[in-house]
Order: structure tokens, then C-alpha cells, then sequence
């Protein structure tokens, strides 16, 4: 029979744990992580507490938001050709981050739901940033800030920062990143 641990019990076994994790560096579970499985695991934890707001950052566009079952993400992601292809493509770049398969909400105003999810790369996936992101208009062409800063090969943050000191929207996305002088 399972014997029923404490509150106390529990606390105690966690903060083994941890000490053991930093003793190792965490090996064994970051080599887990790289198994598809483990990744799987890691992913549906991670989406997880986002949803439950114990990741506190961006809290509010998770919170409350609908999570489909382990099983269901197990299954799907299984069953998945683009999973596979990008988990495999991830593993051969010796797992670059931005390589790394991430779980893409197409609508961000529903969760994790079967019919709202698809596996892209951590880059792709890391564009898909909608809130606080202003689009700007240069010569009739509208983009979002991110694709002005890319297209123009210059940072976000100079090209928000530029903006905010005043130059023109046209000074601000076109001035290489070595001509910053202000006029």
C-alpha cells in the first residue's frame, strides 16, 4: 500500500531534489528533454503553467485559456509529420535554439486546443508577437515593426527607440544602425 506523504513530507523530498539537480546540473533531465518523449513532456508542462498563471510572465494571455488533454497532446503530437520533421531537424543543428519545435497557438485568443495548435520552429513562433507590436507605415507599405527592423536589418529596440526620440517614421526604419545621429 502507497504510504500518503505530508505536506511537510513533500517539502522536504522537493528541496532534495532540487540540491540533487544542482549537484548534477540537472544532466539527467536535460538529456530526457532531448528524447521526444521528453520534449513532449516538457512542452505540455510549459503550456501548462501558463495556463494555470504560474509562469507570471504575459500571465494575462494565457490565464483562464482552454489546455487539451496530456493524452490528446501526446497522441497528436505522435501523429504528427511536422513534429517529427522539426524535432529531427532540431537534433541534427546539435539543438539551436531557434530550431527548437515549439507549439504555436494560430488564434492567441484560444488556448491550447486541438483545432488551434501547430507545431513551427522556436524563431517562427517567437514572431507571432501581437500585443504591444505597432505596425508602421513606410511609402504606402504597411508592416509590423519586427518585419521593418528585419527588412532593414536594424533591432526593434533601436527602431522603437528612434521613434520615441521623435525621427520620422521613414528616418527611423531606413538610417543604418552606424548613422544614429539625430538631425
Amino acid at each position: 500500500m502507497k504510504k500518503i506523504l505530508t505536506e511537510e513530507e513533500k517539502s522536504v523530498l522537493r528541496e532534495k531534489r532540487r540540491i540533487y539537480l544542482k549537484l548534477t546540473n540537472n544532466r539527467v533531465s536535460k538529456k530526457y528533454e532531448k528524447t521526444k518523449k521528453g520534449f513532449l513532456m516538457r512542452a505540455y508542462r510549459n503550456m501548462e503553467s501558463r495556463i494555470k498563471g504560474i509562469q507570471k510572465k504575459k500571465a494575462h494571455l494565457y490565464i483562464g485559456k482552454c489546455l487539451m488533454s496530456r493524452e490528446d497532446f501526446y497522441t497528436w503530437s505522435l501523429n504528427n509529420k511536422d513534429f517529427h520533421n522539426l524535432f529531427e531537424k532540431w537534433e541534427k543543428s546539435s539543438y539551436n535554439r531557434k530550431l527548437t519545435p515549439s507549439v504555436d497557438r494560430i488564434n492567441p485568443d484560444i488556448g491550447y486546443d486541438l483545432t488551434n495548435v501547430r507545431w513551427v520552429t522556436h524563431s517562427e513562433n517567437s514572431k507571432n508577437i501581437t500585443i504591444h507590436l505597432k505596425t508602421l507605415e513606410l511609402k504606402g507599405e504597411v508592416k509590423s515593426e519586427i518585419e521593418w527592423a528585419a527588412l532593414y536589418k536594424i533591432s526593434i529596440g533601436a527602431l522603437r527607440a528612434r521613434l520615441k526620440s521623435g525621427w520620422s517614421v521613414e528616418k527611423a526604419i531606413t538610417t543604418p544602425l552606424n548613422h544614429c545621429k539625430k538631425d
